[in-house]
């Protein structure tokens, strides 16, 4: 991981920080999450004026990980990576076997922060 996150430091934008790192396991027959966004403050799909997006990434640990986008399933093969607008608004999968994701946050500084809630979309 500590190649991973260097690229994506020397990549991002002066203002964004990396800030939350988690990893999420799934257990054999979990259902799929609810849609939701990781910002809270943030409305889906909102223009974005005159400041810095943040973002979200999940790299896949395992083979068989998934990621629904807009409610799209995305196959994500092992070792690679999604990073994604923190307004898109998105789900884990579901899983039959275990598997084990690492998520991680790209908050703007003093602006949008994920620690401050997810807001989350019921279906």
């Amino acid at each position: 991981m500590t190649p991973f996150l260097k690229k994506l430091n020397a990549v991002k934008e002066v203002d964004h920080v990396v800030s939350g790192h988690a990893l999420i396991r799934s257990y054999p027959g979990c259902k799929k999450q609810a849609l939701h966004t990781d910002y809270f403050s943030m409305l889906p799909h909102a223009r974005v004026r005159g400041v810095s997006m943040p973002y979200s990434c999940l790299v896949a640990l395992e083979s068989g990980s998934y990621v629904y986008l807009n409610d799209s399933k995305m196959i994500l093969p092992k070792g690679s990576a999604v990073v994604f607008r923190g307004d898109v608004v998105h789900s884990g999968a579901e899983y039959s076997a275990d598997n084990i994701r690492y998520h991680l946050y790209i908050d703007v500084r003093d602006k949008h922060v994920a620690s401050e809630g997810t807001h989350v979309h019921w279906v």
